[in-house]
């Protein structure tokens, strides 16, 4: 009898155990695949996070701020708030509220909490693990999205509050709000990435330093645009209005999703190929610039080619700083980069700069940029809607940005060369190489020029090709009278640092796939039926 009833209740135990395990009803069982489905980067930092002193005080502070102003706000417009729109003031300062922790409080903790696992080496750990790199990046741009949507869901019920006393738009109030989000996301992704680049304290303020001064831009210009946004009625109603949101939106995605792969790399082991996949996207964006252009060329009437000339200027910015880092990869690739060369002659032809290497890198960077030079000219050939604005001017600003490009970065990959690396990663150092080229590409001819007046004034020469602001903004300006003695200098200047880096990227074109030792592909087969796949289809490495 005894055994019977402890049978009994055994099984009750039992069921007890597997209903907490699988779920008591059908939605329990979902939701609990769901959570593991979760990052537990997610979960850990998660639960963290919101029991910490620093997001009680700024949780506490941002809804006593919005307390105030909203008493302030309406007290102050009292009586006239029952006879004219106060929707755009109210909403001003509510945006300024959200701003700060969303896009100031949040990215800093998402700075600090990447560093603190790499100053404690609470990463060498989780490497041992199963997450990937990637996923650990993920995870923590997952918390600093859930800390931002916290502190929104703070501040919606006020929002609301100022569509109903009118004056701002739903359609200003939905892009106002998607824009302060997206915006802290893309903050968080560059405080994650400075946070890896700073492996040591030493280097932490220098990172701290670069994330305030890409911040600090972007920031202001989304608060006038906010502004504009609140206090002025925006076109709805024009499809070209939001063809701009949408390459916005889409731009910020783009560089998010860059942020996390460069920074999964800095965290990666050493040994992956993590350019590729950089590089593809680094080559997707620059279609999108062209994309943009071109879209935005069509909706506009009578452009004359200063969108062209804007757009380039960003796609030389967006080169300038991926190349920069580029030229300051390793130049040893390791075996196991190896095995992911492509094994076709096709494939090695078309996807070689695609490697890893700062020599592949530097061809990747300049021919990127003359396919624009060239499918301008093709441009100004077609007798099309768009031929007025691929006109001389914007097909010789075109070529200058690329051969500025090709000079200064080449010339910075020589000085690398040098110098000599031993094989490993000198980014920060091909950084400063290339910030000290320009200040001395621009200081000497101005001296020069300053000393040939009898020290009176400084004007623009031919041998002023090196100053790459002056010689733009010439450009811009149309004076191409006083710029075109100068730019086939440059031209010329350019060709030769290029055709010297091609030379000594003949080691990295050379270099021949490398097929993956059985033993690792026994292994690899071992993880993958762990996981429950196919372990006869091809691994991507082998691919």
């Amino acid at each position: 009898m005894s055994d019977t009833l402890y049978d009994a209740q055994q099984a009750v135990h039992q069921d007890a155990i597997l209903q907490v395990v699988d779920g008591r009803t059908p939605l329990d069982a979902k939701l609990l695949r769901w959570s593991d489905w979760l990052n537990p980067i997610l979960v850990k930092e998660t639960r963290q996070a919101l029991k910490s002193r620093q997001f009680m005080i700024t949780f506490s502070l941002t809804l006593i701020a919005v307390l105030f102003w909203t008493i302030v706000s309406i007290t102050l417009t009292i009586p006239g708030i029952y006879f004219l729109p106060g929707g755009p003031a109210l909403l001003a300062g509510y945006f300024v509220i959200l701003l700060i922790p969303v896009c100031v409080v949040v990215p800093m903790t998402a700075f600090r909490s990447m560093a603190s696992e790499l100053e404690d080496g609470t990463h060498d750990i989780l490497s041992l693990a199963t997450l990937t790199s990637r996923q650990v990046v993920l995870g923590k741009l997952a918390v600093a999205l859930l800390q931002s949507l916290i502190y929104l869901s703070a501040i919606v019920p006020c929002i609301a509050l100022t569509y109903m006393l009118r004056g701002v738009g739903f359609g200003a109030l939905m892009i106002i709000i998607l824009g302060t989000i997206g915006l802290s996301v893309l903050f968080s992704t560059a405080a994650l990435l400075f946070a890896t680049v700073a492996k040591t304290r030493d280097t932490q303020v220098l990172m701290t330093v670069l994330n305030f001064l890409v911040a600090a831009p972007l920031s202001w210009v989304w608060l006038f645009g906010a502004f504009a946004l609140m206090y002025e009625s925006p076109p709805l109603e024009e499809a070209g209005f939001w063809f701009g949101v949408a390459c916005v939106f889409v731009f910020g995605l783009s560089y998010v999703w860059l942020g996390i792969l460069a920074a999964s790399a800095q965290i990666g082991f050493a040994s992956d190929n993590h350019s590729t996949r950089i590089r593809w996207m680094l080559l997707f964006q620059h279609f999108l610039f062209l994309w943009c252009a071109v879209g935005i060329s069509i909706f506009i009437e009578n452009d004359s080619g200063e969108i062209w000339m804007f757009f380039l200027s960003l796609l030389g910015i967006h080169w300038a700083v991926a190349g920069t880092f580029i030229i300051g990869e390793r130049s040893v690739v390791s075996p196991r980069a190896q095995r992911s060369l492509p094994r076709s002659t096709w494939g090695r032809l078309l996807t070689t700069w695609t490697n890893p290497g700062a020599g592949p890198g530097y061809i990747f960077v300049v021919t990127s940029t003359l396919s624009v030079v060239f499918a301008l000219a093709i441009f100004q050939a077609i007798d099309w809607k768009l031929a007025a604005a691929f006109r001389q001017p914007v097909l010789l600003y075109a070529a200058t940005i690329a051969s500025y490009l090709a000079l200064y970065l080449g010339l910075t990959r020589i000085i690398l060369l040098l110098i000599g690396t031993r094989g490993r990663s000198k980014m920060l150092l091909s950084l400063l190489v290339v910030v000290i080229l320009l200040f001395f590409g621009g200081l000497a001819p101005m001296l020069l020029s300053y000393w040939a007046s009898g020290f009176y004034t400084v004007n623009y020469e031919p041998y002023m090709f090196t100053h790459v602001p002056w010689t733009l903004m010439e450009l811009l300006d149309r004076k191409v009278g006083t710029a075109e003695a100068a730019v086939p200098w440059l031209f010329i200047s350019a060709a030769l640092v290029f055709l010297g880096n091609l030379l000594f990227a003949f080691r990295d074109v050379m270099l021949v796939r490398v097929e993956t030792p059985q033993r690792v592909s026994q292994e690899q087969g071992v993880d993958r039926v762990t996981k429950g796949e196919d372990p006869q289809l091809p691994h991507p490495l082998d691919a």
